[in-house]
């Protein structure tokens, strides 16, 4: 089903390359590293490429891999190889990465299949980096959606902020802005505040997968670039 959903977008590849916003400079140097010529990225379920033409222009190796065959033809277009498959089930032919990225779209994945899939292809010292865009409604809005939210899911649902949506701007506090400077260790695991139990144990998984590893994870969430708030893949 999640499957199915996520090819929905391939129906507005066009209008959702010319209106998902893009990443800030902050944000991609600080996945990238002071040395990204030449680094090779593999950016999963890269959409139309968004992220990956920002890396691209900052001199890495981009190469993606999306589900959807229309938004892998506008990643393409735009310079981005890019092969059509599920992740999960990709085959990499032996080839490894300096960084794995995910934009936005991770929350699609199986999170378990696919942070041992990244594992695998993750050269030492790689890391795999996930990032999404927060959105902030007015409000009044945020209160609106939050109450319809209550209504239709079951008594114990997660929260509205799922990842990369959420409500009012003080929302969003403990997400970590891109821009701001941080103490974590490189390849560390950057702490992103009050998330779901479900991020949470996202990150135990991905922690015991690169547990004796010479690699790192990281998880950012930027909030200042999504207005719309609106759930897609990149």
């Amino acid at each position: 089903m999640v499957r199915d959903r996520a090819r929905l977008f391939d129906r507005e590849a066009e209008r959702y390359d010319r209106i998902r916003p893009g990443y800030p400079a902050a944000l991609i140097d600080d996945v990238l590293g002071p040395s990204p010529h030449g680094l090779s990225v593999l950016d999963v379920a890269c959409g139309t490429g968004i992220a990956a033409r920002q890396m691209a222009r900052q001199g890495a190796q981009v190469a993606g891999v999306e589900l959807n065959a229309g938004m892998a033809e506008i990643a393409e277009r735009h310079g981005i190889p890019t092969e059509v498959a599920a992740f999960e089930t990709w085959d990499p032919a032996g080839r490894t990465f300096d960084r794995v990225t995910c934009a936005q779209a991770w929350h699609w994945l199986d999170p378990e299949v696919s942070a041992g899939k990244a594992a695998s292809v993750l050269r030492p010292g790689g890391r795999l980096c996930l990032f999404w865009n927060v959105g902030h409604y007015p409000g009044d809005l945020a209160d609106a959606l939050h109450a319809a939210y209550q209504r239709v899911l079951p008594p114990g649902s997660p929260g509205t902020v799922t990842g990369y949506a959420a409500g009012q701007a003080g929302d969003a506090r403990g997400v970590r802005r891109a821009d701001q400077q941080h103490d974590d260790p490189p390849g560390g695991l950057v702490d992103r505040g009050e998330h779901e139990q479900r991020e949470q144990d996202l990150r135990e998984r991905q922690r015991d997968v690169h547990d004796g590893a010479d690699g790192g994870i990281e998880l950012a969430a930027d909030e200042s670039a999504d207005e719309t708030g609106a759930d897609a893949d990149e």
